[in-house]
């Protein structure tokens, strides 16, 4: 089994970058050491062993537990950032839209269709300033998920400065407030936007920073390389929902703005053909009202002169007697016999 100081050069090798500070360090605290001013760098952060003395004769930290404690205090803010900016874009969630119903009514007069209509536009107004709102909101919510998406790159740019480091001197890795990782620890494990595989490598590595306790546990064996700003770990599945459920309200909202506009066509349509029935019906009825009126005037005009029935005529009327038929016969007969009588004297 190979020791802890081969595993450490191995995993050395594998690193590609340094720091300034890390340069600056590794080139002053040597000459420190040779003038005899060992003493600045202490136990914790300077350390000697025979097999690296053959190769270097010093072995001193390139980076303080305060680094790592900086670092790991702009992991945690950079988390609670995560977790603000996912809560403002969760609360841009979309409105409800309620569905449309109509049926055509009957027996409406044209001053109520238009005041039906009139109402209808107010609700097609209400539609579209909801949609403008939920554009709104749409937006609002890309906005979060790219500050997100910004805030998540520099999280995991943080992780990989500290799984770098975590491969030096134990001695130089001890930090003292251990309940600031496992706070850590915790936010990770809650956090809604990693995905499991993210918190896992996460919490390993934060893990890894408990065990080096002035170079106890030398041996425990350390969590594997991850290239953290390389890997796929944001969880986008909030973000994909919350833009699905606001598109599809966005379309809900301009199907009930399209049927409710269809309705308010047809009731308008309705209303013109009533306006033009009820004209049709006033006319009529002024019609009959003139005629009936004309009508009256003629039956109570005053009679003239000449209608006036004359009442001596009726009087003389009235005076001749009644003959019967058997008061007719004897002037009948002496009629006959004056006939005959004139007619024989004029015979020869």
């Amino acid at each position: 089994m190979k020791s802890r100081s081969e595993r450490i050069q191995r995993e050395r090798s594998l690193q590609n970058q340094r720091t300034l500070n890390k340069i600056k360090l590794a080139s002053v605290a040597p000459a420190l050491l040779i003038l005899g001013m060992g003493q600045i760098t202490g136990d914790t952060y300077g350390a000697f062993s025979d097999s690296e003395a053959a190769q270097t004769g010093i072995n001193a930290c390139e980076v303080f537990p305060d680094r790592i404690e900086q670092v790991m205090d702009e992991l945690m803010i950079r988390m609670n950032t995560l977790e603000s900016d996912r809560g403002h874009m969760m609360a841009n969630g979309p409105a409800a839209v309620s569905p449309f119903s109509f049926s055509m009514p009957s027996g409406a007069d044209s001053a109520s269709l238009k005041s039906m209509a009139a109402q209808l536009s107010q609700t097609i107004n209400n539609l579209i300033e909801e949609s403008r709102l939920t554009t709104g909101r749409r937006q609002s919510v890309q906005q979060h998920w790219e500050s997100i998406q910004r805030e998540h790159q520099k999280v995991m740019e943080l992780l990989e400065y500290l799984q770098m480091n975590k491969f030096y001197h134990p001695g130089c890795l001890v930090i003292e407030d251990k309940q600031k990782i496992h706070e850590l620890i915790r936010i990770f494990k809650e956090q809604k936007l990693l995905n499991e595989d993210g918190k896992l490598d996460a919490e390993r590595l934060l893990l890894d920073y408990l065990h080096f306790e002035n170079g106890e546990n030398e041996n425990a064996p350390l969590s594997a390389t991850v290239a953290f700003s390389q890997m796929n770990t944001l969880n986008d599945q909030d973000y994909l929902d919350l833009m699905r459920a606001l598109d599809e309200t966005l379309t809900q909202l301009q199907i009930k703005q399209n049927d409710i506009t269809e309705a308010q066509s047809q009731i308008l349509l309705l209303a013109e053909q009533k306006a033009i029935e009820e004209a049709a019906q006033i006319e009529k009825e002024r019609l009959e009202k003139k005629a009936l009126e004309k009508e009256s005037a003629q039956v109570e005009e005053p009679l003239g002169e000449s209608d006036v029935p004359d009442e001596s005529v009726e009087d003389e009327a009235e005076v001749v007697p009644e003959v019967t038929p058997e008061e007719n016969v004897e002037p009948l007969q002496a009629e006959k016999e004056m006939t005959e009588i004139e007619e024989g004297e004029s015979a020869p």
